[in-house]
């Protein structure tokens, strides 16, 4: 490896770059936070749900198809 050559973008370049991709990581870091939430809410209300400790049988689906369309 020592031996391959090694050619290195110029410092306008590099700033283009991050500034490009730094919107897109932020968001990436972002979305797998919320993805790790969604998987502890679900983990912890899952076996509450299948057990009979919560009941949802009464939940308005009208009510949660509006707020999921404004998604």
């Amino acid at each position: 490896m020592k031996s391959t050559p090694l050619s290195l973008p110029n410092e306008q370049l590099r700033a283009e770059f991050s500034a490009f991709s730094h919107p897109i990581l932020e968001q990436q870091k972002s979305l797998e936070l919320e993805n790790r939430r969604l998987c502890l809410l679900r983990d912890a209300l899952l076996p509450k749900l299948m057990s009979g400790e919560i009941d949802v049988s009464k939940v308005d689906l009208t009510q949660l198809n509006s707020h999921l369309a404004d998604c």
